[in-house]
């Protein structure tokens, strides 16, 4: 087998190949964040602070059409850094994100707009 070093030098360094490329990640995101959050790391709709919980929300709901028509945006943070971060994203939190998935906008919205 002509390739079996190879295959054994990559099988040994996979951990440490794993460590790098999950450190440049976390910058990719603590970039992201802190671009669309202009450096207040909050999120945009309740003021969520908790680092943990930020995520990235398609401002128009096309997130899953980006995902098909782009597949390098599986990765939206490399993705949204690598490209400048574009317009039409912000971060919100978990919660206010999925409420938005649900309701077409968030329930904090929904709740000031009843009032």
């Amino acid at each position: 087998m002509p390739h079996a070093p190879f295959r054994d030098y990559y099988r040994e360094r996979k951990e440490e190949k794993n460590n790098v490329i999950k450190i440049k990640m976390m910058k990719y995101r603590r970039a992201v964040i802190r671009h669309y959050t202009n450096n207040t790391f909050k999120c945009n709709c309740c003021g969520e602070d908790q680092y943990d919980f930020m995520t990235v929300d398609h401002i128009n709901n096309d997130g899953k059409e980006h995902r098909i028509n782009e597949p390098s945006a599986a990765n939206i943070y490399s993705y949204l850094f690598r490209r400048g971060f574009p317009e039409g994203y912000q971060i919100l939190c978990w919660n206010c994100n999925s409420s938005k998935n649900k309701n077409g906008e968030c329930i904090h919205k929904i709740i000031e707009n009843n009032k």
